[in-house]
């Protein structure tokens, strides 16, 4: 497929090749418990961000006894805290505690660090992580924009250092096999392809602005962000829903990209992986708040459609009801061929024949997904600490998880513009559109800039 672009496309078209030797994509990835057998091996980590997902992460590190966490840190003392009464627990000693990552990154027993603050952070850890000596693993997506995930390309490999991107998926035996099958042809011609996230969430309202907790140092939090003032909204209004508890602050610019950027990488990376392609041709999209009346910014209702050649592709996301495309199915990725249809989500996949095609499959149980992800995430987990012994690429590298992030941005430019939004590859700008050039990128607010 001409637009088609793996690793070392990217590596040579970047102009990057020269700062890293192109190792492969997949390593041997050993048990957690038989990695645990090897004590003398056993890498020292930090995970800086100790939220909804870092303080998960953490758990399937210690569930998984992965590593030793020797340090921590997060703006917010009270969710530093809570996570270090865990591991001391678990672990038997405690782990250092800093509210500025930056001492985190001097510490010199830390290896490597897990990053999982909100998005806008992601970038600028990373960087200065790699900086300090530390390999990287971060949670999707990358970045809060593209210039950003391209400045990471740069860092990671001009400093040669492992980064493994959290989108777990890769390391799932599910998803590998479906998407080895949908590459085999036994679909025929996949023409078009459905990915979908649609849960019924609970609206924000509209709190006023007010005073931050305490424990926490709004300032750190904002980072490279715009100052605003502190708002429970922007910061961590926990709102039931199904699935989990959702910080609340994924649904402003200023920090994420919404639903789209959000579940949309998990999504999109398959739909990705299986056609074995890169960036798209072009975005176009259409959505906006069409229910909800609260604070959010970003969009509960959207619909992109992505250009390949030779294939449609098409993301949909609902925030307000539990009518999904593929019934109890609220999150899935649907390859639609001329001899069949692969339906695959995180409790299994299955295929459904056309004439002349075959039933294929290990469907699961729909709403029994959860085990299969602290599997992959163990997994993921385990993955990315091997390489950062062997000096191999992780399963998910950072060029994998750039191109799966921006695919995601530029159907939120296209939204937010009006616009069509074609990709120039060599140049790695968007093509003759100045407005969506404008959300290409962001300075940050000093002193938390970008390197130049």
């Amino acid at each position: 497929m001409k637009n088609s672009l793996n690793r070392r496309d990217f590596l040579h078209r970047s102009g990057l090749a020269a700062a890293t030797g192109l190792a492969a994509s997949s390593v041997l990835i050993q048990s957690p418990r038989s990695r645990a057998a090897q004590a003398s091996d056993r890498m020292a980590i930090g995970i800086i961000g100790l939220g909804g997902r870092g303080s998960y992460l953490m758990r399937q590190t210690l569930n998984g006894d992965l590593a030793d966490i020797v340090a921590l840190s997060d703006a917010d003392k009270t969710s530093m805290e809570q996570a270090a009464q865990q591991i001391e627990k678990k672990q038997g000693n405690p782990p250092a505690m800093h509210q500025d990552f930056r001492k985190l990154l001097e510490m010199k027993n830390v290896q490597a660090v897990i990053i999982a603050t909100p998005d806008h952070w992601h970038a600028l850890q990373t960087i200065l992580a790699c900086q300090a000596g530390k390999d990287v693993f971060v949670e999707k997506p990358i970045s809060h924009n593209i210039q950003e995930g391209l400045a990471m390309i740069k860092v990671v490999r001009e400093t040669k250092r492992i980064c493994q991107v959290g989108l777990m998926q890769r390391s799932g035996q599910d998803f590998k096999d479906a998407t080895a099958y949908v590459q085999s042809g036994k679909l025929g011609k996949v023409a078009f392809v459905r990915a979908w996230y649609v849960q019924k969430r609970a609206p924000l309202g509209n709190p006023p602005d007010g005073t931050p907790p305490p424990t926490l140092d709004w300032d750190m939090w904002l980072g490279p962000a715009p100052m605003r003032p502190y708002n429970p909204a922007r910061y961590r209004l926990d709102l039931p829903a199904e699935g989990g508890l959702y910080g609340s602050w994924r649904w402003f610019w200023d920090y994420a990209g919404g639903q789209l950027c959000d579940w949309g990488p998990h999504m999109l990376d398959v739909v990705r992986w299986g056609l074995k392609v890169g960036m798209p041709v072009s975005a176009q999209a259409n959505g906006g708040k069409f229910v909800f009346t609260d604070c959010r910014e970003c969009p509960d209702t959207l619909n992109v459609l992505y250009e390949y050649p030779g294939v449609s592709v098409v993301w949909e996301h609902r925030q307000w009801t539990r009518r999904q495309p593929e019934p109890g199915r609220y999150h899935g990725i649907e390859f639609f061929g001329e001899k069949g249809t692969l339906l695959i989500d995180r409790t299994g996949w299955e295929v459904f024949p056309e004439e002349g095609g075959e039933k294929a499959g290990r469907p699961g149980e729909v709403g029994k997904e959860r085990t299969a992800e602290e599997k992959h995430d163990q997994e993921h987990i385990a993955n990315f600490l091997e390489c950062c012994k062997s000096r191999k690429d992780p399963i998910m590298p950072i060029e994998e998880g750039f191109m799966t992030t921006a695919m995601c941005m530029l159907g939120n430019i296209a939204f937010r513009t009006g616009t069509k939004v074609v990709w120039d590859d060599a140049t790695k700008t968007i093509k003759d559109n100045p407005e969506a050039m404008k959300l290409f990128g962001r300075p940050g607010r000093a002193p938390w800039t970008l390197p130049a």
